[in-house]
């Protein structure tokens, strides 16, 4: 049953996040954009963690194929926002040379992420039953409040695109 389940789940979500960092590392520098493949991303998460308590016993070999998708369309964001933030922390002229500051911003950054992992486990062992939906939701809301930021930046490459070709 599930909580025989629950066991592999961060291995497999782990084993996802390594291979769609890299595959989606690659595609978005592919493309030379991270934004534009988020919401797709948070979807396919949303969708494959909104069908995991959804698998029947008979077929528990979905989880193991779900779990890995989820992963790899979840940890691949998870990376990529990170990294940006860094990187443009590291890029801010006030920061330059002050890398005390820089490694504190990035600590309480890293720190809050901590605490809402606390908190989501809280959440998780009394939600049990209903967190894959639970999670799922979150996922589908995150995808609603990136998508004018991925449009934006779809846009602003179009109309780059369009200025090389009239020049």
């Amino acid at each position: 049953g599930m909580v025989v389940r629950a066991q592999y789940i961060p291995q497999l979500n782990e084993v996802g996040t390594i291979v769609g960092s890299i595959f989606f590392g690659w595609f978005s520098d592919k493309i030379g954009s991270r934004a534009i493949t988020l919401p797709f991303l948070l979807m396919i998460s949303a969708i494959c963690l909104g069908f995991v308590p959804l698998i029947p016993n008979q077929q528990e070999y979905l989880f193991f194929v779900l779990i890995p998708i989820s992963g790899m369309a979840l940890g691949t964001p998870y990376n990529q926002i990170g990294s940006a933030i860094a990187s443009d922390i590291g890029k801010n002229k006030y920061l330059v040379g002050q890398t005390r500051a820089v490694s504190t911003i990035i600590a309480i950054i890293q720190g809050i992420g901590g605490i809402c992992a606390a908190i989501s486990q809280q959440v998780a062992a009394r939600l049990f039953d209903y967190f894959f939906y639970f999670v799922s939701g979150l996922l589908t809301l995150a995808m609603l409040l990136i998508i004018p930021m991925a449009w934006r930046e779809y846009t602003f490459k179009k109309e780059l695109e369009t200025q090389k070709h009239q020049d």
